[in-house]
């Protein structure tokens, strides 16, 4: 199977499984069937009306990516007596193609490469080396892979939630937090934004080495494996107008759950 198609089915299971987790969880929360349908259809339709056809846009795994990335910060055979990460050329022992190997098919080099020049996840210094903009992958633009990514962020938070909401327990409960002003000044809309920017790649590194360590790499091991990691965003609205309500004081919330 090409590699595109299997990406592509991803995608459509992990949509489904948003779908189908969050129509549950409504479910649950007291709707009737013919409610359920209802919404589902209204939200279909707006959907269709709102659509707007782009070109299409081939890409590849994104965490795959972030892999490759992983591998140049923490290899040492790529890296510089420092610590750093290494200038790679494009070809030749320990090059970028010899890196990139490790995570993609040798016939995917190319595209692997145009996908992280792209979306400035690589630079070329002047003496025609390169070496990594930054540490984790983004990929910005509506593909199968972010589609994927986004439905499975959508289905896994639905799942924590509803795990959460039924546990008996106190020790199986996963984090799942949340934290929200409603009056945050636009002045400090950018703050906000490099403040959690720094903030949550600092967590998500300190998350992401935790795993890596613990992460079994013999394909055939003995243990029992399963998926598990952290899904992390911000969020911020558009300007509005704000209305002060008399007797009413603009009150900081406390983090809570998002159950």
């Amino acid at each position: 199977m090409h590699i595109q198609d299997h990406l592509e089915i991803e995608a459509d299971r992990n949509v489904r499984r948003a779908l189908v987790t969050i129509m549950s969880f409504r479910l649950r929360a007291g709707a009737s069937t013919s409610e359920l349908r209802s919404l589902v259809s209204e939200c279909t339709n707006q959907a269709i009306r709102e659509h707007k056809p782009a070109g299409s846009v081939n890409g590849i795994d994104i965490y795959l990516v972030a892999s490759i990335l992983r591998t140049w910060h923490l290899d040492a055979q790529f890296l510089t007596p420092e610590g750093n990460p290494r200038p790679l050329k494009t070809y030749g022992r320990r090059g970028l193609k010899e890196l990139v190997s490790r995570h993609f098919p040798i016939s995917q080099f190319q595209a692997v490469l145009t996908t992280m020049r792209t979306n400035g996840l690589v630079k070329m210094n002047r003496l025609g080396h390169w070496a990594p903009s930054e540490r984790h992958a983004r990929i910005p633009k509506p593909t199968t892979q972010l589609l994927s990514h986004f439905a499975e962020g959508i289905a896994r938070l639905a799942e924590t939630v509803a795990k959460n909401t039924t546990s008996r327990k106190k020790g199986d409960l996963l984090f799942e937090r949340a934290t929200k002003v409603s009056q945050l000044p636009v002045s400090e809309a950018r703050a906000f934004k490099e403040y959690v920017q720094s903030q949550g790649i600092a967590f998500l590194t300190a998350v992401d080495d935790w795993l890596e360590t613990r992460t079994a790499r013999q394909p055939f091991h003995r243990k029992k494996t399963c998926s598990a990691g952290v899904f992390a965003f911000g969020f911020i609205d558009e300007p509005r107008s704000t209305t002060r309500i008399p007797g009413k004081s603009n009150s900081r919330k406390k983090p809570t759950r998002a159950a």
